[in-house]
């Protein structure tokens, strides 16, 4: 096939496909001369593929190895490879066709390019995305204080990739479940002072199932004891205790007083903390005398109110509503 007629045979914007070799030859009416051959050498610079997939997924704390592969190059006798990640282009993380990454971190996550260079020039870059995963963790804080009738958000961060589904317990209650979510949060429209405790947050993915923390929450409220009255028949001589439980957040003051305001010589107490709001008073005497009956009010109070329980100690027989009228 005749490609041109001339003494001269210019291709423009050559591609690779027209290497190969031309011959060219000359003719008068004598006769045709020898063909002279031509081999056009057409130079490229590099084509490359990565060799991993991407998403090119590993585990946290495993080794990663990317793989870039020359497709095609000439001329491909020297070639000069450069990695870097595609938000820091400037900076060269290694010179090879495999780049390889120890003990590799979550912080490694992105997109890595390699490039391959002849003495033509740059191939475009082959981009692989490294992700990187790992088991849930769950941020941690510190006790978050409210008051008694505020609306309460107990909210934690999750950190796990592939994304963590999270339930909610309060102890062995399921209060809620999510899927799929990098923050997660309970809601408590109306707090009661029952509401100090641990809450538990369970978090599971594919690689982790069952990482727990507990979420602490501190309702400031008044005293709440158990009873509001405590009636004893005690015989003469004979040995006296009672106690009563008692919700309340800060830890409450207490003071036993008899009906007339004045403290009780040898009732001894002692005060056991049960829990963070969960508290018992316990009071007792050795032995019971005639100036001990009557009516004794326990006062109990924090920075958040106060509460009275009635303490009536009685003789054996005695008639408690007829008591309790003689001492109004």
């Amino acid at each position: 096939m005749v490609l041109h007629n001339g003494s001269h045979f210019t291709i423009p914007n050559i591609k690779r496909g027209r290497a190969g070799p031309y011959s060219c030859a000359a003719s008068n009416s004598v006769g045709a001369s020898e063909a002279a051959i031509i081999f056009v050498d057409v130079q490229y610079e590099p084509e490359v593929w990565s060799g991993s997939s991407s998403p090119y997924k590993v585990r946290e704390g495993d080794t990663a190895i990317l793989a870039c592969t020359v497709i095609d190059a000439n001329p491909n006798a020297i070639i000069t490879w450069i990695w870097v990640k595609t938000d820091s282009p400037n900076y060269v993380l290694h010179n090879g066709h495999n780049y390889t990454i120890p003990s590799i971190q979550r912080g490694r996550s992105g997109s890595y390019s390699c490039t391959a260079s002849n003495s033509v020039g740059t191939s475009e870059p082959a981009t692989v995305y490294l992700d990187i995963q790992f088991q849930p963790s769950i941020e941690e804080r510190d006790a978050l204080v409210v008051n008694e009738n505020e609306k309460v958000v107990l909210t934690r961060r999750i950190y796990s990739n592939p994304l963590s589904n999270v339930s909610w317990y309060d102890e062995s209650q399921l209060l809620k479940s999510e899927i799929a979510v990098t923050t997660t949060n309970l809601i408590i429209e109306k707090a009661r002072c029952t509401d100090t405790k641990n809450f538990t947050i369970i978090a599971s993915n594919t690689l982790q199932s069952n990482v727990r923390s507990f979420v602490e929450l501190i309702v400031n409220c008044r005293p709440i004891p158990d009873v509001k009255n405590v009636t004893l028949w005690v015989s003469d001589g004979i040995s006296l205790a009672f106690s009563t439980k008692i919700i309340a957040y800060p830890k409450p003051r207490f003071t036993l007083m008899f009906e007339n305001r004045t403290e009780l010589n040898g009732i001894e107490d002692r005060f056991a903390v049960n829990a963070a709001n969960h508290f018992t008073l316990y009071f007792y005497k050795t032995t019971i005398d005639q100036i001990d009956y009557g009516t004794y009010y326990l006062h109990i109070n924090n920075t958040f109110g106060e509460a009275i329980v009635y303490v009536y100690i009685l003789q054996p027989g005695e008639n408690y509503f007829t008591f309790v009228c003689i001492s109004c």
